[in-house]
């Protein structure tokens, strides 16, 4: 991609006053492209709730970092990491995902089970479903993979 000037849309060589940094890989490898605000709506990658751009989660999909946190406000009391350990072993103590939920959490500076919701509300942005929801298909299908990072 050659470079456009400064303010100018990278997708519809517009030039606008707002441009944000979207999640689209572009053909030199940049793993950003920087665009206006109504081809981050045609792309997928614009929070039009929270109005600010999707951040990526690689190869998981893009989602609102927003939409997130007030998952994790209103689901913060539930317990569920203590309802997937029976199907996930790796999250008991001493084992490899136990360990980097337990990184995460001090990186955040808050438990393991917090950390763990934000994990489950985390993948319920990215699949369009509810934690509720995400936790029940783990639980049915004895798989939480969607759910580790």
């Amino acid at each position: 991609m050659k470079n456009v000037p400064f303010g100018t849309c990278e997708i519809c060589g517009e030039k606008t006053d707002t441009i944000a940094m979207l999640p689209i890989p572009r053909e030199d490898g940049s793993l950003i492209t920087m665009g206006c605000v109504p081809c981050a709506i045609e792309k997928g990658c614009w929070c039009e709730t929270h109005d600010c751009p999707y951040q990526s989660f690689g190869p998981r999909g893009v989602t609102c970092l927003a939409c997130i946190e007030l998952l994790v406000w209103e689901h913060a009391d539930r317990d569920y990491l203590n309802q997937v350990l029976p199907i996930v072993p790796t999250l008991r103590e001493g084992n490899e995902d136990r360990e980097d939920l337990s990184m995460a959490a001090r990186a955040m500076g808050c438990s393991d089970g917090l950390a763990f919701v934000r994990w489950v509300c985390t993948a319920a942005c990215l699949a369009g479903k509810s934690p509720d929801e995400i936790i029940r298909q783990a639980l049915e299908t004895k798989d939480a993979s969607a759910i580790l990072p």
